[in-house]
């Protein structure tokens, strides 16, 4: 075998192409991650217009999640959903043109503006978030490497290949598979036990997906900061405005929720 021969087997091992798959149903299926996950960015950019400060956008999220039970569930399930979202989103390449490297992917996108965003809302809660959302973006990549080159090998064992030099785009599927199990199981705790149980309340994606996907992970990570007494200045200031919110969509009849009660 030449040395151009070896080289590009050892590349292709290392990160097999990806091959949206010529199954009409496994393309169509790809074509709807990447509608689905340029839905999600764009509900992203929304927020943008939606928060001046990071005060105005806990406090949006805090309305609907104020009894602590449900703040404890939301701590572990927004990371869970998050975490999963990512991971799904390693797989899909960025819809551009030239956007062939395997980072360039929707997990690359999303994290990059989640650290952003937070900069320009509160810049300390970013500084101490980005190590955790660092974590989860490389780990995810991580995954999806693997996974790319479990499904390269397991290819290349049916097409008596040394090693297979394209892939299709969920690799051998397994790791899909986890991570929607996990995303379900997240969102169903969220949902029923969280805001149906607990808070009596609908959650805040209803009112607002944009603000609730994207306040959402600081949101959680903030609960944890206080819980250990980290800026408490902001906790006072974000329970005083969480009041006063929802004191004024209980009695203007925008929303009805539990808290509503004391109110009546």
């Amino acid at each position: 075998m030449s040395k151009t021969s070896t080289s590009t087997a050892t590349a292709a091992q290392a990160t097999p192409s990806i091959a949206p798959s010529n199954d009409r149903a496994l393309l169509s299926a790809f074509t709807a991650s990447q509608v689905f996950a340029t839905f999600v960015f764009v509900n992203m950019l929304k927020a943008i217009s939606q928060f001046d400060d990071i005060k105005g956008a806990l406090a949006f999220y805090g309305v609907y999640h104020a009894d602590p039970w449900n703040q404890l569930i939301h701590f572990f399930g927004v990371p869970g959903i998050i975490y999963t979202a990512l991971i799904f989103f390693a797989f899909l390449p960025l819809p551009v043109i030239g956007a062939k490297h395997p980072a360039l992917t929707w997990n690359l996108a999303c994290c990059t503006f989640y650290l952003v965003y937070y900069l320009s809302i509160d810049a300390f809660g970013a500084l101490m978030y980005t190590p955790f959302l660092y974590a989860m973006y490389a780990t995810a990549k991580y995954f999806y490497e693997n996974d790319q080159r479990a499904a390269a090998h397991a290819l290349a064992k049916k097409t008596d290949e040394k090693v297979a030099t394209s892939v299709p785009w969920y690799g051998t599927g397994r790791v899909f598979a986890y991570a929607f199990a996990l995303h379900v199981f997240a969102w169903y705790i969220q949902i029923h036990l969280g805001h149906s149980i607990f808070e009596g309340a609908k959650p805040a994606l209803m009112q607002s997906l944009s603000g609730a996907i994207t306040v959402a992970p600081l949101f959680a990570f903030y609960e944890g900061l206080w819980f250990f007494g980290i800026n408490q200045e902001l906790q006072n200031q974000t329970v005083a405005l969480v009041e006063q919110y929802t004191k004024e969509l209980c009695t203007s009849g925008e929303i009805a929720i539990r808290a509503c009660n004391q109110y009546v």
